[in-house]
């Protein structure tokens, strides 16, 4: 009984093997969440049937500068099989080469991640701690999170106060958020260089890495302002290509947000209980801006200094729209 059974299992993890290979040859760049949208396996079994049993691994691409034409490759070959002849006849010869190049230097550079790495803790606590190996240590090399900018004093306890002010109000209404608004801009390119997480394939351990050739940023984009709330987006428009938001052109896209509220949100129009959440870029906060919510009396939901991770558009909706 326990042989068949056992059988039974190993027949139904081979088939569930051959579907996610099935699926990963078909498109080496799917995610484990995306095999557990199309196979219905949960996301943990599917992680471990790809690295342990299908032994894979995903892959960033190499980045080179460009792909290199038929002429330029046999090119290469013809130089490089020169320069061995060269060292053959001469094993000198390479004594005598003074080489250059330039390169930029800038006033200070932005520190890489493998420089900001540091060793940190992994938050377990044991009795007996032998130090001969990093292992043993408990420890890890992380990168350190990218910030807007380190806060002062009084910017960090602006934040908790306007972090705690936004708690209470959402405690004591529990259906605030629904009635915010959130908006804001983000420049769209006419095409974006893939990121390092789009390039990712799934690899066996010996193959090598794809090769991707260097994209650089597109010269055309166009500035997108989107705002949403919790049933989906209520306006979105693009300026004029080359153009940016400034706050006289800001107050247009707000009148034609209120337009916007009248049509689709006809109960937050009448109750005038719409609540605008935006950051604290100089446009959306300038004087005039501020006249203009309070004549047509439009709350503002508080948004602490070099907060991004708090702005929903930042953390939710650009990532996802530039990922496609």
């Amino acid at each position: 009984m326990i042989l068949v059974k056992d059988a039974q299992n190993f027949k139904g993890l081979m088939k569930m093997c051959k579907k996610i290979t099935d699926l990963i040859k078909e498109n080496p760049r799917t995610t484990l969440l995306e095999l557990e949208q199309d196979t219905g396996i949960s996301k943990t079994t599917i992680g471990r049937i790809v690295t342990e049993d299908l032994k894979l691994k995903k892959t960033p691409a190499k980045f080179i500068p460009r792909f290199l034409t038929n002429e330029q490759k046999l090119c290469r070959l013809a130089t490089c099989e020169d320069m061995m002849e060269m060292t053959r006849t001469d094993p000198e010869w390479k004594d005598k080469i003074i080489t250059g190049d330039e390169t930029w230097v800038y006033g200070y550079d932005p520190e890489t991640k493998p420089q900001s790495a540091e060793w940190r803790g992994r938050r377990r606590s044991r009795d007996i701690i032998r130090v001969d190996s990093i292992d043993n240590l408990g420890v890890r090399r992380l990168n350190a999170v990218l910030v807007p900018k380190d806060l002062t004093s009084d910017q960090k306890n602006a934040r908790k106060e306007t972090a705690s002010l936004n708690l209470e109000a959402t405690t004591d209404d529990p259906e605030l958020l629904k009635r915010v608004i959130t908006g804001d801009e983000t420049w769209i390119y006419g095409f974006d260089s893939e990121t390092t997480q789009q390039a990712l394939e799934w690899r066996f351990k010996n193959e090598p890495r794809p090769k991707k050739a260097r994209k650089a940023p597109s010269k055309v984009k166009v500035m997108l302002t989107v705002f949403f709330d919790y049933k989906g987006i209520v306006h979105h428009e693009f300026q004029q290509q080359g153009s940016t938001i400034t706050a006289d052109s800001y107050i247009g896209v707000l009148r034609r947000l209120r337009e916007a509220i009248r049509q689709k949100r006809p109960e937050l129009w009448r109750s005038k209980s719409c609540i605008l959440h935006h950051d604290n870029a100089p446009a959306h906060t300038a004087l005039k801006i501020s006249k203009f919510l309070q004549d047509h009396s439009t709350s503002v939901f508080p948004q602490p200094p070099y907060s991004p991770d708090l702005a929903p558009c930042d953390f939710f909706l650009f990532g996802k729209l530039k990922k496609s």
